[in-house]
């Protein structure tokens, strides 16, 4: 399936087809549109990009991949974004920005404004684009992405590795259950790869001698987490079950936080207008814990008109823009901006350029939920 996605043959690949065919809101005339966008873009000096830390090169390899770039070159294929643009897009540094601009404007014209870029205005800044609706409301615009994050690399690093180690205790530990508890050292100071199979190996031979006790206790697993030991006769190997982990939401809102001050302070170069904010959390799902905190931040910023909450998910049958809207003082201001959104028969609040709500709506991570009653009464 590793195909080039800028593949002369790409229509003879079932896998595009299949995307292609399940994006019914998509005329095959649009779908070979948003293709024809794609190898524009993806393609260097006649060949596609291929470097392996290249997003492109990762979505391309799955069909929920695929369809993720069947809405990049559909949003393309309405604007045609310029040469520089396009190569913000080449550069796996600049990718996720600039995938998230141009998915913001094409989100804005679907909710029927017309988009510019922003001229400077007063102070230093600039923010994306200013916009204009057919009831001449205007707005400010600034869109910011967000991936996973360092941090985040690193414990998920600490949490395979670990896994991995303490895998070797199945055959070698009978009669006991595991459960690994993770501490928030995990973010606060992560280990090394040296330290990290230091700290599992010390803590498998502690767990080896615990068990020839036969009685139930802990091991310790020093900036890692905590392994509890619990005796259980029928236990013929030793499984362990793993807790969850995460940042706080202080934590995660922190990091949202530096972005959306950044964010108003280039709004502000156009006092006049109400702002949107368009957060693309896509790629940092964990975002969605600190949303609450958000919300008392955003009630507090006089310019604000709205805050765009989105991410992706992808069912069988269809691609869902799952959306939350956080609104500011200013949020009456922007109204209109909420024509671009709809419910699905189960009230969750979705952006879908490619596809029909499913009906039962198959989303599973849904980050806005209406009362049904009040959504089919407006919807009369």
């Amino acid at each position: 399936m590793r195909t080039s996605i800028a593949a002369s043959d790409w229509t003879d690949d079932p896998y595009w087809l299949e995307v292609v065919s399940r994006a019914n809101r998509l005329s095959r005339e649009e779908g070979l549109a948003a293709h024809a966008q794609l190898a524009r873009m993806c393609k260097v000096d006649g060949k596609a990009i291929c470097e392996h830390e290249h997003q492109v090169s990762w979505s391309q390899a799955t069909w929920p991949g695929r369809f993720e770039l069947l809405e990049l070159g559909h949003a393309a294929a309405t604007q045609l974004p310029k040469r520089q643009f396009i190569d913000r897009l080449r550069n796996a540094d600049g990718y996720l920005g600039a995938a998230a601009e141009l998915r913001a404007r094409h989100m804005l014209r679907m909710s029927g404004a017309k988009v510019r870029a922003a001229k400077n205005g007063q102070g230093p800044g600039l923010a994306e684009f200013l916009c204009r609706w057919p009831s001449r409301a205007e707005a400010i615009v600034e869109v910011k992405s967000f991936h996973q994050g360092k941090a985040l690399e690193r414990a998920n690093n600490i949490v395979v590795t670990t896994q991995q180690e303490l895998a070797y205790l199945d055959n070698e530990v009978s009669g006991f259950r595991g459960k690994l508890t993770w501490s928030n050292d995990l973010f606060d100071a992560p280990l090394d790869d040296l330290a990290i199979l230091f700290t599992t190996r010390r803590a498998i031979e502690r767990a080896k001698e615990l068990a020839s006790r036969t009685r139930s206790g802990h091991v310790v697993l020093e900036g890692i987490g905590i392994l509890d030991m619990t005796r259980d006769t029928n236990a013929q190997t030793f499984r362990v079950e793993y807790g969850g982990y995460a940042p706080s939401k202080e934590s995660t809102f922190k990091r949202l936080h530096v972005s959306l001050d950044k964010a108003m302070r280039q709004c502000a170069t156009h006092p006049n207008l109400p702002a949107i904010v368009v957060l693309d959390v896509d790629a940092f799902g964990l975002a969605r814990n600190a949303l609450g905190l958000v919300e008392a931040w955003a009630a507090e910023q006089p310019q604000l008109g709205v805050i765009v909450i989105i991410e992706r998910e992808h069912a069988p049958n269809a691609s869902y823009g799952n959306v939350r809207l956080i609104g500011g003082r200013r949020a009456e201001e922007v109204a209109d901006l909420c024509s671009a959104f709809e419910f699905c028969e189960e009230g969750h609040l979705h952006y879908q350029p490619l596809c029909s709500p499913g009906a039962p709506c198959e989303s599973l991570f849904w980050l806005f939920k209406a009362d049904v009653n009040v959504v089919a009464d407006k919807a009369r």
